[in-house]
């Protein structure tokens, strides 16, 4: 499966014209984690919110999610921090949510992503 088939029922969280990305170095995740299997609870993000690590007046939000395979019913056991993808280690990713009601369609490609509120 390719291009958009493989986003499909996926999310990518955008603030404006800015996409954040999960760079696995900033994050607790274990060795060979995929990280498309990662599910996250947009009820729990929070930003943006300063980050000056990878450049000034920088921003990332913060969020919980579930490691793939844990039931989302259970409490989440990942906080994570998705920074601008303009981080050299930021892997781009759509993640699964653990409830799609939150995703707003991307008009410009068909594909489904999770906004930031302002």
């Amino acid at each position: 499966m390719k291009g958009l088939k493989l986003q499909n029922g996926r999310a990518a969280l955008l603030y404006g014209p800015l996409l954040y990305g999960l760079n696995p170095d900033r994050n607790p995740l274990a060795p060979g984690t995929d990280l498309r299997a990662i599910a996250l609870d947009p009820k729990s993000v929070a930003g943006p919110l300063p980050d000056e690590t990878i450049r000034p007046n920088g921003t990332a939000f913060r969020l919980k999610g579930w490691s793939a395979g844990r039931d989302v019913n259970q409490p989440a056991d990942l906080e994570l921090t998705l920074s601008e993808f303009v981080d050299p280690d930021s892997t781009e990713v759509y993640f699964r949510l653990a409830d799609m009601n939150f995703a707003m369609s991307d008009e410009l490609l068909g594909t489904t992503n999770l906004m930031g509120t302002k």
